[in-house]
């Protein structure tokens, strides 16, 4: 019985929280043409614009009060279930912007990921540092038949020394961006509600990463645990 009861509450312990977004916003141009769909996620029930990768084993997501994604894997392989909705591309240039909580666990990173239909994926997410700072990382990774990459950008701001000078704290919530044009992304962070955007230079995907074209590709908010 002690064993049992120590091993529950190893899982209790183990276990990862879930993880909030208050909205997600899409803008897709086409010459003078421009289409804005926002979704707060206030709905019980998640708006049918959203896809998932594939059939879910369990239900990992809930919706009401904004967006909750509870972590299911730690990978984007094609075999692994991803926390994970998207709004389908129909745009080769368009704007996502999503409003993602900083997690409390260090072990998870919260933020958006594009997917195309050649297997490519890029991410730009948010987590937090071991001394409680914040940080970010971009990635592009590859599980399509023609080549198998990965590559990975750490880009730590927001660090706990920057605010304490100001006296503040890091913020409890972020906004991320990704801008497309054809085939040219560029990520950006804000830190004050959209009142200014820090762009991460380091964080573009271009086409010798793999990313040729987004239409009818994915783009959403996602959540993953690191081990």
């Amino acid at each position: 019985m002690k064993a049992l009861i120590g091993f529950l509450l190893l899982a209790v312990i183990a276990a990862a929280e879930p993880v909030k977004s208050a909205w997600a916003e899409y803008v897709g141009s086409v010459e003078a043409d421009e289409v804005r769909w926002r979704d707060r996620f206030g709905r019980q029930e998640l708006n049918p614009r959203w896809e998932l990768l594939k059939p879910p084993t369990a239900k990992w997501w809930s919706t009401g009060w904004g967006l909750e994604l509870e972590p299911v894997s730690k990978g984007f392989g094609s075999e692994t279930e991803l926390a994970f909705v998207g709004y389908r591309i129909g745009h080769r240039r368009f704007t996502f912007t999503v409003q993602v909580e900083v997690p409390r666990d260090s072990r998870l990173k919260m933020g958006l990921v594009l997917f195309d239909k050649a297997g490519n994926s890029h991410r730009f997410a948010v987590w937090r540092g071991p001394r409680g700072g914040i940080e970010f990382v971009q990635k592009s990774s590859s599980s399509g038949p023609a080549a198998h990459w990965e590559t990975e950008t750490a880009l730590p701001v927001l660090s706990v020394l920057s605010y304490s000078s100001e006296g503040h704290k890091p913020p409890e919530k972020v906004w991320l961006r990704m801008e497309a044009d054809e085939n040219h992304y560029e990520f950006s962070y804000s830190a004050n509600q959209g009142e200014t955007w820090i762009e991460l230079e380091r964080g573009r995907a271009t086409r010798e990463t793999g990313m040729l074209n987004p239409l009818g590709g994915m783009v959403g908010p996602f959540v993953e645990r690191s081990y």
